[in-house]
């Protein structure tokens, strides 16, 4: 059996694979954090972007005005995101983005294109921002949504006997590897059930 968590390497581009719905995606050179479809938490855990719209206790915009209030780059944006209602990540920049909505947001006449690109570009680098500094409150791990399969593993080594004493358990209980086996596939299968 194969366990693959977390990021898979293959030169300069990488494959990640979600914690939270195994999504798989692809990064050049390996870092999550150049990825507009990943969010990284305080804690470096990497998971796509679309599980932050699925916050319960309050709205995505809410956690970005709060940042954006404590970051001197992006204070000046925070009476513009005050006035968003339903925010989805990449509404301001990206392939999401509608021109219409910064013109609108920002009060911009439709034919300032130079305010409208400074505007474009001051939300898009706090969404990047942002994504690339999730608070543990809203990462999906942090909050024990998800529990990885490595961190199952990590808990479970801390808990449990040492090596040798695991080994001599396993060497009383069964008469031979094929009963271990056997042993092993019917507890999986229970497990999945």
């Amino acid at each position: 059996m194969k366990i693959r968590n977390g990021f898979v390497s293959n030169s300069s581009s990488s494959s990640f694979i979600c914690n939270v719905c195994d999504e798989h995606h692809y990064i050049m050179d390996g870092d999550p954090r150049e990825s507009s479809w990943l969010a990284v938490c305080e804690n470096d855990h990497a998971f796509c972007v679309s599980h932050l719209l699925k916050c319960k206790d309050k709205k995505p915009i809410d956690y970005i005005i709060e940042f954006a209030k404590t970051d001197d780059e992006h204070r000046d944006l925070v009476p513009y995101l005050e006035k968003v209602e339903n925010y989805t990540f990449s509404k301001f920049s990206g392939d999401n983005c509608k021109s219409k909505d910064i013109f609108d947001l920002f009060g911009i006449k439709y034919d300032d294109k130079k305010a409208f690109m400074d505007a474009y570009r001051k939300l898009e680098f706090l969404e990047f921002d942002f994504s690339n500094n999730i608070p543990s409150k809203l990462c999906p791990m942090c909050k024990f949504e998800v529990i990885t399969n490595w961190d199952i593993i990590r808990w479970l080594d801390a808990n449990q006997d040492t090596k040798e004493e695991i080994k001599e358990k396993i060497k009383s209980s069964f008469d031979d590897y094929i009963d271990f086996k056997q042993y092993l596939t019917e507890k999986e299968k229970k497990n999945e059930d």
